[in-house]
């Protein structure tokens, strides 16, 4: 199954860009977004997180939420 994951940019630039050089080289199918807002302002000062088919997967840090998607990745 296809997934859209879209990133802000602002979490990105607080440590995510392997993150996602990790995800598009593993997943060619992959479609990564980076924006510069998805309204989620609270959760990006505070915490990495990403939006995977409008849900909101949020981690305390990037290696966290790389497990999470992989996690997610995997079982679908």
């Amino acid at each position: 199954m296809e997934k859209e994951i879209f990133f802000c940019e602002n979490n990105v630039s607080k440590g995510l860009e392997e993150i996602i050089e990790k995800l598009e080289e593993k997943y060619k199918d992959l479609d990564v977004y980076i924006e510069s807002c998805q309204g989620q302002c609270s959760i990006c000062s505070e915490k990495y997180f990403v939006v995977i088919d409008s849900e909101v997967i949020e981690a305390e840090t990037p290696e966290e939420l790389y497990e999470t998607i992989m996690d997610i990745r995997n079982n679908n």
